[in-house]
């Protein structure tokens, strides 16, 4: 238990000793704090008598006491209300990496390539597109020189269907 320290005290002049558990420090504090508000109270009612002015300053310290336990209790309640969307934020999260995590075996099951592959597959696909255009692309300019020179030695040609059809001399 802690030790019982004297304190004198003067209380808008009139000395006072005071035994309290609390350091001389604190004390000392608490005696201008009640000064400072006994001289408010004074300035707002100069007639006011000593025991008056004490119980008005014993009412309005009571009134901030009530009012800073309130804010209290509001900030515990708050604490715990942001405690429980917390933890229920952090449940919704687990149930969406578990329904991601469902949903990439499935896409898996499905598609059971890997992503470097379909990147290969994709720059394979492009190659032989590109291939295939030139191809395309040279066998129109041997149709056209051939055809050319199929005429140029008397043959009528005709394109069906991608080939050619020679009728004979003309």
């Amino acid at each position: 238990m802690a030790s019982t320290h004297r304190t004198k005290m003067d209380i808008d002049g009139r000395d006072y000793t005071i035994s309290s558990h609390h350091s001389q420090e604190h004390m000392k504090a608490v005696e201008a704090l009640l000064n400072q508000d006994l001289q408010t109270i004074s300035r707002s009612c100069p007639k006011l008598a000593f025991e008056d002015k004490v119980l008005l300053l014993a009412i309005n310290t009571l009134s901030q006491l009530v009012e800073k336990q309130k804010l209290e209790e509001a900030n515990r309640l708050h604490q715990e209300e942001q405690a429980q969307l917390l933890q229920q934020l952090k449940r919704e999260l687990v149930e969406v990496k578990e329904s991601l995590a469902l949903a990439h075996q499935k896409l898996q099951m499905f598609n059971p390539v890997d992503p470097s592959g379909v990147k290969q597959l994709l720059s394979a696909a492009s190659v032989a597109e590109v291939r295939s255009k030139k191809i395309s692309s040279s066998e129109h300019k041997r149709d056209a020189v051939s055809s050319s020179f199929m005429k140029q030695a008397g043959y009528e040609v005709n394109r069906i269907e991608g080939s050619q059809q020679g009728k004979g001399l003309v």
